[in-house]
């Protein structure tokens, strides 16, 4: 069979042909399970080092630094502490070095920036506030060989996230220290933005606010009360009543917005403050007096218990008696600490030293921490009081915890810092200009009215007594929850874009609206189109100066709202005239709960305001109305009717601008009677539909590449993201 001996030649040959490739097979895996068990060991290490810190030591004058993986460092002379390297854009809690982190080169030296690079000033009252807001900075900068305005001030030049910032120390030899510092900083570094006042104050605990020493406190309003208010403690202490001596500004909308993404971070995952505090410590052995205290330093006396007069210690001349301490619940140990809170910043010329007092102030102003500079600072720098406690403003020293607290206060402003974008910071005005136009009102009056130039004056003249203050803030907010004041609900409102929101301004009604000596402006528009976004910008940005703008943007669920809506425009307009507020001082000494409570004498008190000689243009802003209750909507639509029509506003030059749905609309007599004086605007209708598309587009780019920065997607995503929307937004025929 000649043909079966090839058959079988070839059979051997596929058999032997088939243990080879097995046997190759078999090597080739054995090699890549060795080759991965490699891989991943070494991969295990580099994890490993990767997750120990790194702390670089920077020497000033040109130092080298020593480093290790541990973050051991061999400190040389000097005292500046900085952890540098590439700084992400992106918000972070614990601002420490990893082996991706790129490090300075030893022996690299300071950059050294021009004194208009700086935007931020960072203002300590003492040394010890100051070298620990040296040690978090993120890269310390060499300073210019003379600085006007500051020879005789302590500063450091650095770098926090994107901030260039100048901390500086207030001298001590002057009446008003901070605001010393804050002219030193204007004349020396021009483009400076805002301010940040940062050190140690003393706390005020109650049974809403549980404050523990190394605790911090934002001066932000939560409450009844601005942020931060200024009262006489030697008057108080005398007759043991607050005296109040003025309310002083708020912080800018974006610094308080800033706080308000921080202590949303900080609520979900907590904060990393104490880590970032150790990590500092951990690589510097001669900032150790700057840890955190043992926990039993901790302690808070009974009002009545008192420090013995000379006595040092008062852990032996007052004891631990729990009888003498206030019993307080252990803390959460699941929550990060130091705990952060936002409320009521008292500041006088020295933090009290009496329980008692510290007690009445907490009751009557809900009080959370004193201070002692931020009043004289606060009238015209636009800056955050940010305070670490570190004792109780009692008679008991606790000067164990100032270098913790100093430490602690930088922490928290550091991560806010990195909250806060540098395009918000550079569309704000420059310092340097705010404090001249203060200086020269008829600059900053340049497109207002002359009776609104003189009311600037008179109010910029005018010493508000107690009973004045008292009033004013009554009018603040009508309700006892936190979240009630105007001003939040404005600030919860997304900032528009740059280049958004600008065709309003060229719209025909809007401008013979503008024209008006008065009238209604009614903004329809279905929920999601930007009807608050819109009313927003016009508040802050659109309306001309030459008007005195009060605003309402009220909220669903809210009750009473027609009231609360009255008590916010009647403290506007007083704040802004404080002239007008002879109107309402009649009725709050009748009686100081009906000025408040009773909707028809908020109305009457309006009335009689805005027909004063000296009360100006006015506008008013309502944004949302339509979710009120129908009986509020119905009395408001009735009132703001009465004012514009039948000459009840007599020779005053008032104005509203109403934003609402379009099912809502038939409730206002003015929508239903339509006038000249009385036009509407809807949105997304054939004659602003192409505007409010402009901004849309503008709206999803800038979104789409904020998602591709900030979640990290492919630039082919991104790419795929607006094409998609081009397709939407075109058609079906679009073939671009």
């Amino acid at each position: 069979m000649p043909s079966f001996l090839p058959s079988r030649m070839l059979a051997a040959h596929l058999v032997s042909s088939h243990g080879l490739a097995c046997s190759i097979l078999m090597c080739g895996l054995l090699f890549l399970l060795t080759a991965s068990y490699f891989l991943w060991s070494q991969g295990s290490s580099r994890l490993q080092r990767r997750l120990r810190t790194r702390v670089t030591l920077v020497k000033p004058r040109g130092g080298t630094a020593k480093e290790s993986d541990e973050g051991d460092t061999n400190p040389g002379p000097g005292n500046s502490i900085s952890g540098q390297g590439n700084v992400s854009s992106q918000p972070r809690s614990m601002h420490v070095l990893n082996e991706d982190t790129p490090t300075p080169a030893v022996n690299a030296r300071k950059r050294k920036l021009d004194p208009e690079d700086y935007t931020v000033g960072w203002i300590c009252a003492l040394r010890i506030e100051h070298f620990a807001a040296c040690a978090l900075l993120d890269e310390e900068h060499q300073g210019p060989e003379y600085v006007p305005g500051v020879a005789d001030t302590a500063y450091t030049l650095g770098k926090v996230g994107e901030h260039n910032v100048v901390i500086i120390v207030t001298p001590e030899a002057c009446s008003n220290p901070a605001s010393v510092a804050a002219h030193h900083l204007t004349c020396s570094f021009p483009n400076i933005r805002f301010g940040l006042m940062v050190g140690m104050g003393g706390g005020a605990p109650s049974p809403k606010h549980d404050v523990r020493l190394g605790d911090i406190v934002v001066g932000v309003a939560r409450s009844d009360s601005h942020g931060v208010f200024q009262y006489d403690l030697g008057k108080t202490m005398q007759d043991g009543n607050l005296h109040v001596t003025g309310v002083v500004n708020q912080p800018p909308i974006f610094l308080r917005n800033a706080a308000d993404r921080l202590q949303f971070r900080y609520e979900i995952p907590g904060h990393q403050l104490q880590q970032t505090i150790s990590s500092i410590l951990k690589g510097n052995p001669g900032l150790q007096t700057f840890k955190r205290p043992r926990p039993s330093a901790d302690r808070l006396y009974r009002a009545e218990v008192t420090h013995p007069p000379g006595a040092e210690s008062c852990e032996t001349s007052c004891g631990t008696d729990p009888a003498k301490l206030v019993r307080r619940n252990e803390r959460d140990p699941f929550k990060s600490y130091p705990a952060v809170h936002y409320g009521v910043i008292a500041s006088a010329g020295q933090i009290p030293r009496d329980a008692l007092i510290r007690d009445k102030l907490v009751a009557e102003k809900n009080v959370v921490c004193f201070e002692t500079e931020a009043a004289g600072l606060m009238s015209h720098f636009p800056c955050l009081v940010i305070r670490s406690i570190y004792n109780y403003a009692d008679s008991h020293n606790n000067d164990e915890w100032r270098r913790y607290a100093a430490i602690s206060a930088a922490a928290y402003a550091k991560d806010l810092l990195y909250q806060i974008p540098v395009a918000a910071v550079q569309s704000e005005k420059r310092i340097s200009d705010i404090l001249k136009a203060a200086e020269d009102p008829a600059k900053s009056d340049a497109g207002a009215s002359q009776a609104q130039r003189r009311a600037k004056r008179r109010a910029a003249r005018r010493t508000w007594s107690p009973e004045e203050v008292q009033c004013l803030e009554s009018l603040r907010l009508s309700g006892k929850n936190d979240s009630t004041a105007y001003e939040w609900y404005k600030d919860r409102v997304e900032d528009p874009l740059d280049g958004t929101c600008q065709w309003l301004l060229q719209q025909h009604h809007y401008r013979k609206w503008l024209k008006q000596d008065s009238g209604v402006l009614l903004l329809l528009a279905r929920p999601g189109h930007g009807k608050s976004v819109l009313a927003k910008y016009l508040v802050d940005r659109g309306l001309p100066k030459r008007s005195t703008v009060c605003y309402v943007f009220f909220q669903k669920g809210v009750q009473d709202q027609a009231r609360q809506a009255l008590c916010a425009l009647l403290h506007q307009l007083f704040s802004q005239n404080p002239d007008l507020l002879d109107y309402a001082m009649c009725q709050f000494r009748r009686d100081k709960q009906v000025l408040i409570t009773s909707t028809e004498s908020l109305w009457g008190i309006l009335r009689n305001a805005v027909k004063d000689s000296q009360a100006g243009r006015i506008i008013f802003v309502l944004d949302a109305v339509d979710v009120c209750a129908d009986s509020d909507l119905r009395g408001l639509a009735q009132n703001i009717h009465n004012h514009v029509t039948g000459g009840r506003i007599g020779s005053n030059k008032l104005k509203y601008l109403l934003t609402s749905r379009p099912d809502q609309s038939s409730l206002f007599p003015f929508y239903n009677q339509p006038s000249e004086d009385s036009p509407h605007i809807t949105i997304f209708e054939e004659d602003t539909s192409r505007f409010i598309m402009d901004d849309v587009t503008h709206f999803v780019s800038h979104r789409v590449a904020q998602l591709s920065k900030t979640k990290g997607l492919l630039e082919s995503i991104s790419r795929c993201l607006e094409w998609i929307y081009q397709r939407l937004k075109v058609g079906p025929g679009y073939t671009g």
